[in-house]
């Protein structure tokens, strides 16, 4: 059955171009560490809303220095076609694996019931984090209480996770996007400091990427 995805606004959001940046020499720019992300959306969001929220989380990494590439797996790997076969293999070091689904009615975080997703983070030194999980359902729930558009919501959502298994805790900043909570005001005013990773999580952030890209765990 289809999902209805009801937006309240229309935004437009614009990601750079994939040719290699340039300086103004005319020289290649040093490649950025890119990050691989495995999206399974078993939730049903259309197709041009999810591209619209992964471009939103798409741009948080890119002030940081970090390319995020989506590979679109399906609902489930056994969903899998020809497009999407890269997903039915091993992960590497440099992806990880984010879960678009719905936690229901039933469903109670130990911290916090309105909590729209969360990343798994092992205690255990030396395994980098992998999984990340956000809640489509609750964002619209955020997303209507506060008035605004639920696509960059989702986006910013999808952000705050991959933040979590990059800075490889669970734990939250007082300010910025790694916040543990968001208000509605806050939503509607979208001041941009409040929705970018601190300078010391940003170069936490880019030394994690780069290493998971180098084949390290």
């Amino acid at each position: 059955m289809a999902t209805n995805w009801p937006w309240l606004t229309v935004t437009a959001l614009m990601i750079g171009t994939a040719s290699p940046a340039r300086t103004d020499a005319g020289a290649l720019a040093p490649v950025r560490p890119t990050l691989v992300v495995r999206a399974y959306d078993t939730f049903g969001v259309p197709a041009r809303d999810l591209s619209t929220a992964e471009a939103t989380a798409a741009r948080i990494f890119e002030r940081i220095g970090i390319r995020v590439v989506w590979m679109h797996c399906g609902s489930a790997p056994r969903h899998l076609t020809g497009a999407t076969a890269a997903c039915g293999k091993p992960l590497t070091t440099g992806e990880v694996i984010l879960r678009i689904g719905s936690a229901g009615p039933g469903f109670r975080d130990d911290k916090d019931t309105t909590s729209m997703g969360f990343a798994v983070v092992s205690p255990h030194a030396g395994l980098a984090p992998v999984l990340a999980t956000v809640f489509a359902d609750r964002v619209l729930d955020v997303a209507r209480g506060a008035g605004i558009d639920a696509r960059p919501l989702l986006g910013l959502a999808i952000g705050h996770e991959l933040g979590h298994l990059l800075l490889s805790t669970d734990a939250h900043a007082a300010i910025g996007l790694m916040r543990a909570r968001w208000s509605q005001s806050e939503l509607r005013v979208t001041r941009a400091a409040d929705w970018q990773f601190l300078t010391a999580e940003a170069r936490m952030i880019q030394d994690e990427v780069t290493r998971r890209t180098t084949g390290e765990r």
